[in-house]
């Protein structure tokens, strides 16, 4: 289940994360065309979907690295949140799970079984001798 889980969340996430793309590509494109730039739609998609590692092929206008940059807070931002919250809802699973631990092992019936296997552990072995 958890595998599942984990496939359909990067599947939501991943869509998130075209869909900025997406949106922000039209913003390029019109900044670029408003500000008279060349910049193909094309290219502008392209940048987009990967602004983290294309921003620089963005036009060399002020107002175009600007939401270039609010689109690649964004898009870190929401990965950075996601991953955080994916690794505080495992560590919230292993914490239950040590305090569950620690309150089966607290149990007197359990420390008595540990104190009679520990005393027969301790008890010194006779060796058998060959016939």
């Amino acid at each position: 289940m958890s595998r599942w889980g984990a496939l359909i969340v990067a599947a939501v996430f991943g869509t998130i994360y075209a869909y900025f793309g997406l949106l922000f590509s039209f913003v390029y494109y019109s900044l670029a065309y408003l500000w008279g730039a060349s910049f193909a739609w094309t290219d502008a998609i392209v940048t987009s979907e990967f602004i983290p590692f294309l921003i620089t092929d963005l036009p060399k206008m002020a107002i175009v690295r600007l939401v270039g940059g609010i689109h690649c807070t964004l898009i870190v931002a929401i990965g950075v949140g996601t991953v955080v919250s994916f690794f505080r809802r495992k560590l919230e699973d292993i914490r239950k799970g040590a305090e569950d631990m620690n309150k089966r092992l607290a149990d007197q019936s359990v420390r008595e079984k540990y104190l009679i296997l520990e005393q027969k552990a301790s008890m010194p072995v006779t060796p058998t001798p060959k016939v």
